[in-house]
């Protein structure tokens, strides 16, 4: 296990990627800042058991993203604040996001992108992002959350803010 108390401090990074989690073991982050100015503040790229406490995760394109091989991640943030172009984005199947008292703020600035503040993908099949409490803020028109394909899901409990959810079914020709 891996544990990252921040004790308030910032992560400054120009890289692509501010934090890659590699590992399928447990991962904790806590009281950190995240500052990217690259796409990805952070990014899970294997099944890890991610939780954030009190994580400020700001980057250009996502805040908290899951990839490659990061199928059957298990992730809790609580207390947090994410914020990016589409905040949280899962393209791989049977990751499982719960988010607690968080604020989740969608900075698209392009009212033709529309991106959702959480966006499950077309290879997501099976993930599942649980929103409880907190408040989503988005930029434009964007969607709270925006499926794409078949089987993956976005839940709102009691969350304030932009709620709706947009499915998006690809028809092949």
């Amino acid at each position: 296990a891996v544990t990252i108390n921040g004790n308030g401090n910032t992560l400054t990074s120009t890289a692509t990627r501010g934090i890659n989690i590699e590992t399928t073991g447990k991962v904790v982050l806590n009281d950190l800042t995240i500052t990217c100015s690259g796409q990805r503040a952070i990014n899970v790229l294997e099944a890890a058991e991610l939780t954030l406490n009190n994580v400020d995760a700001t980057a250009t394109t996502y805040a908290l993203a899951f990839a490659l091989e990061s199928a059957g991640s298990k992730t809790v943030v609580k207390d947090s604040t994410l914020t990016a172009l589409a905040v949280v984005n899962v393209a791989v199947a049977n990751v499982e996001v719960e988010i607690n008292n968080t604020e989740i703020i969608n900075v698209d600035k392009s009212a033709a992108e529309n991106y959702g503040a959480i966006n499950i993908g077309r290879n997501a099949t099976g993930s599942k992002v649980v929103v409880n409490g907190g408040k989503v803020t988005v930029s434009d028109d964007s969607y709270g959350a925006s499926v794409f394909g078949i089987g993956g899901d976005v839940t709102f409990n009691g969350t304030e803010g932009t709620t709706n959810v947009e499915y998006i079914v690809a028809v092949d020709n």
